[in-house]
């Protein structure tokens, strides 16, 4: 989470929206004594069923509530590493959720889709359930490697990929050229290599070369 983010969620008074909460009016619409419109009715509706419902205290739910917005069998990460978390870090970290969407959708209204560079995981084709691999943060790389394969950039030159992958000191494949494994961070590397460079700079495709070098 940015550190900008993180100070002004500490500074500001934006988690009363949570614990101000006194109830849903006749029409179904929350009453809050300070409002957010970046966290969704649904969100505050969601809270009071929670409490008067099912009967949980405010940080059950919020816990509850926090949880959900990760895959199923996830933890949601802490907003300060290796501290407890109180109910207030628990607050902040559910607004700071819904802030930073609420910002990819401002920009994303006006042209600028940061959506595009956010890691989507991969569906499986037969149970069409999401891949999540922990711990791996290289997904803007294996990202790069898709628009590569996917010729986002008109100046390539796939023809050079085609004598790379008859170069054996390139290391390139035809699974890693095409993208067999979409999640293969192996492949990514192998298509985007040193090695791959080198090969096209021996075949005279020097243009290509200072793309992969960049």
């Amino acid at each position: 989470m940015p550190n900008a983010i993180q100070n002004f969620l500490r500074k500001c008074q934006i988690p009363r929206t949570f614990i101000a909460f006194q109830l849903v009016g006749p029409d179904g619409k929350p009453i809050v004594a300070l409002p957010n419109p970046d966290i969704p009715d649904d969100v505050i509706i969601q809270l009071n069923h929670l409490r008067t419902v099912d009967g949980m205290s405010l940080e059950d739910a919020i816990t509850n509530i926090r949880g959900s917005l990760v895959p199923q069998g996830y933890s949601p990460c802490p907003f300060r590493r290796d501290t407890p978390e109180s109910l207030l870090d628990k607050l902040r970290s559910l607004v700071a959720t819904y802030k930073f969407r609420a910002i990819v959708s401002y920009w994303k209204e006006r042209g600028a889709d940061f959506s595009a560079y956010v890691y989507v995981p991969e569906v499986d084709p037969t149970t069409e359930g999401e891949r999540h691999d922990r711990g791996d943060h290289n997904h803007l790389f294996r990202r790069m490697a898709k628009s590569v394969r996917e010729g986002k950039d008109p100046k390539l030159n796939f023809e050079a990929f085609k004598d790379a992958l008859q170069d054996p000191e390139s290391g390139l494949t035809y699974a890693a050229l095409i993208g067999k494994r979409k999640q293969s961070l192996k492949d990514a590397e192998r298509l985007l290599s040193y090695h791959v460079s080198e090969s096209l700079r021996r075949k005279g495709h020097n243009r290509r070369l200072t793309m992969s070098r960049s």
